[in-house]
């Protein structure tokens, strides 16, 4: 196994740990986040879990910025601003069903670019706005 692979999966497990006891993810996100982050490695190579790192430092402080003034806004949120599975999902899910469609690919593949289209759009449109 190569150092790079041993790595990324010392990253992803530190990055786990770290989303959940830091807030910013419950325990099924977390390891929904773990598990889309192999994926993406795997299929789309260092390239696109680069760009999911990315992604998800830019999404969390987004997420933090303001949070006073959003927290007034989403009093009845009950996950304290942790973000879920589900929306793990939502943020992730379009590169990692293109990286296990990548995942054995013999050929090159324009599936990375895609990847890269799916994360161009983070989610601060509406942070912006306000």
């Amino acid at each position: 196994m190569p150092i790079t692979d041993i790595i990324i999966y010392v990253i992803l497990l530190l990055a786990g740990v770290w989303s959940y006891t830091s807030g910013k993810l419950t325990l099924a996100g977390s390891i929904t986040g773990a598990i889309t982050g192999f994926i993406i490695f795997k299929g789309g190579g260092l390239a696109c879990f680069i760009m999911l790192t990315f992604f998800f430092t830019i999404g969390s402080a987004a997420t933090k910025w303001q949070r006073d003034k959003k927290a007034l806004m989403n009093a009845t949120d009950t996950q304290k601003g942790r973000r879920t599975a589900a929306q793990v999902i939502a943020n992730s899910g379009v590169a990692a069903i293109l990286s296990l469609l990548n995942w054995n690919a013999t050929h090159v593949s324009i599936a990375p670019f895609i990847i890269a289209g799916s994360f161009a759009e983070l989610p601060l449109t509406p942070y912006l706005l306000n």
